[in-house]
């Protein structure tokens, strides 16, 4: 199965998980770019606040995702109960996508938001193979994610005692 995994991260949190997943699928990880978008004192609420007006901003890939894929892993974080808008623009944009997907969220609350994923999902328009949440505190420990390994099991049909 030919996999990548796309990323937003403004913070590193987000990209911390998909550098886990990447790894355990032997997936290159292509970063989606929002040049504008700093973290700062006060960005919770004003990128929060942006997601709902979907701001015009400019995002990019650093590379090309590869050709012939048969899956892609969209990682993003919430805000504001919702995906982060720069992969919202991105997603807008009618990337070039396999027929399905798999999505990974990060945020400050313990549990998943089912309507933040579930937004995600409608972003993404295509079938969703696999979801995994992982909260920032849980990310910031520095632990290894038992959902990640899970999560990639679920997508590769192998359980950690596979290998």
């Amino acid at each position: 199965m030919k996999v990548a995994v796309v990323v937003y991260s403004l913070t590193g949190n987000t990209r911390v998980v998909a550098q886990a997943v990447a790894a355990r699928l032997g997936a290159p990880l292509v970063t989606l770019l929002a040049p504008a978008l700093r973290p700062h004192a006060g960005a919770t609420f004003t990128l929060g606040f942006r997601t709902f007006f979907l701001p015009r901003t400019s995002v990019q890939l650093d590379r090309p995702l590869p050709e012939e894929l048969d899956l892609v892993v969209l990682a993003a974080p919430v805000w504001a109960g919702r995906v982060a808008f720069p992969m919202r623009v991105w997603l807008r944009s009618a990337p070039r996508l396999p027929q399905s997907c798999a999505l990974v969220m990060t945020g400050g609350a313990p549990k998943e938001s089912a309507a933040a994923m579930e937004d995600f999902a409608q972003c993404a328009g295509r079938p969703v193979a696999a979801r995994l949440y992982a909260d920032d505190s849980s990310i910031r420990s520095g632990q290894p994610l038992p959902q990640v390994e899970s999560f990639c099991g679920g997508l590769t049909g192998q359980s950690p005692l596979d290998r």
